[in-house]
């Protein structure tokens, strides 16, 4: 619950204070609540919260502490939020996101669901890795009465490692592979044919497609040979797998970087070298702010996306001379909520100050264009609309990180300090060792 004049929200059953109610927190069953009507607006006093005494001591046993309550205007309604999503709309699929029992990230994740991995190949490398073929010894475990005998080879019991590694065309066709690719051709596991190569972006991204291609041509080969009663052919394994690294090659944004092994590697395969488009050097610049107007530099940072995250905001005047450098740590977060967090606390404290003519700047163009579009996260939109009004003037623009290095200075320094911790600092604090020169050109390569 968002809370306004808190004349809707049950005092004890509604979650108003975090994600559970006093109730669930308490334990408390319904016979414990009975004849208990209190709404939160009956500890409100001219709009303001009041948590003292008794039912302070009750909140505190919760663990939940009062700086989580989320608040709007006080003559405005309370309203709910969905806490399954950033911005508090239900949907299905956020719902789903709640529910689902989430598994551990497995290494191979950003291998496989790549763009120049065809989706069709992805999706049955991706039940090879994890088992799902329906090879002889699997049908021997769920009952089914069968001789196991690879029908490739005829020489070993049929499993799965046997038919992507062990089986006589399967070493053939790695040790092919890996002979065009300059590289050892023996594996035993996906994760070990992936990571061998190690060249340029381009032939790592070749031989991903090649190592797909493999698993997929050999589980294919094999089922014609059992449905279809033909015999294992080299020539078409060979075929497919130069199909998956010509698809790669044409999708693939790694390009030619001129070295003559990575020459001899594509002309083997019959490839052109292509030239790696360069990249255009971007010029930008710190502008200072108009007079009377304050230029607020925002960032946000976390450890790990989502990890340990702080925020930093940077106030300077029209000179550029350092007025304010604030870095705060707000616990576990997003990038993207740090991102907006930093823009918040930027505007909260310009409203303490008296600075209602402000200039706000940051490197998140996601983020900039939440607060321009009124799409915010919704605990920050509780607070954005608490004081929107107040600006006399407020302008929002996006600059590259190269002209924002002072506020992911003050960002970082946040990322460091617990959560609620906060350092604020008048004028420029020796921590800041670089700062944008007005007059100085920054160059994102």
């Amino acid at each position: 619950m968002v809370i306004g004049n808190g004349h809707k929200t049950d005092l004890w059953r509604d979650a108003w204070i975090d994600d559970e109610s006093l109730k669930d927190s308490l334990q408390l069953q319904k016979a414990d609540l009975k004849g208990c009507r209190a709404k939160v607006c009956d500890v409100m006093i001219n709009g303001q919260m009041v948590l003292e005494g008794s039912l302070l001591d009750i909140i505190e046993e919760t663990d939940q502490g009062v700086h989580n309550i989320v608040r709007t205007h006080h003559e405005d309604e309370d309203y709910m939020v969905w806490r399954g999503d950033e911005k508090g709309k239900f949907s299905v699929a956020s719902a789903y996101e709640v529910i689902r029992q989430k598994g551990q990230k497995v290494a191979w994740h950003n291998i496989i669901w790549k763009n120049h991995i065809h989706p069709t190949s992805a999706g049955s490398v991706w039940k090879l890795i994890q088992g799902c073929a329906a090879t002889n010894d699997r049908l021997q475990k769920m009952g089914i009465q069968l001789a196991s005998q690879c029908q490739v080879c005829h020489e070993r019991a049929e499993t799965l490692d046997h038919l992507l590694w062990d089986c006589r065309a399967a070493k053939q066709l790695w040790g092919w592979a890996a002979r065009e690719f300059g590289v050892n051709g023996s594996f035993s596991s996906f994760m070990q044919a992936f990571k061998v190569v190690k060249h340029s972006l381009l032939i790592r991204t070749l031989w991903q497609a090649a190592v797909v291609g493999i698993a997929v041509s050999l589980w294919r080969n094999r089922n014609k040979i059992v449905f279809d009663g033909g015999r294992s052919n080299e020539a078409w394994l060979k075929m497919e797998v130069r199909r998956h690294i010509c698809f790669a090659d044409r999708v693939t944004k790694g390009g030619f970087t001129g070295s003559s092994r990575e020459e001899d590697i594509l002309a083997r395969w019959g490839l052109a070298a292509r030239v790696e488009e360069l990249k255009l050097r971007k010029e930008c610049k710190w502008y200072p702010p108009e007079a009377l107007v304050i230029k607020i530099n925002c960032d946000g940072a976390s450890k790990g996306n989502p990890g340990q995250a702080g925020l930093g905001c940077v106030f300077r005047d029209c000179h550029g001379f350092f007025l304010l450098v604030k870095a705060k740590g707000i616990g576990f977060a997003t990038n993207y909520e740090a991102e907006c967090g930093a823009i918040m606390e930027g505007l909260e404290e310009a409203v303490k100050r008296g600075w209602l003519k402000v200039w706000v700047e940051s490197d998140s163009t996601a983020a900039i264009q939440a607060f321009a579009h009124g799409s915010l996260p919704w605990r920050i939109a509780a607070r954005w609309k608490l004081i929107n009004s107040i600006f006399q003037f407020c302008l929002f623009s996006h600059n590259l990180r190269e002209a924002n290095f002072s506020a992911d200075q003050a960002a970082k320094k946040g990322a460091s300090l617990n959560l609620g911790e906060e350092l604020s600092e008048e004028g420029k604090p020796p921590w800041i060792v670089r700062w944008e020169n007005p007059d100085q050109v920054f160059v994102k390569a």
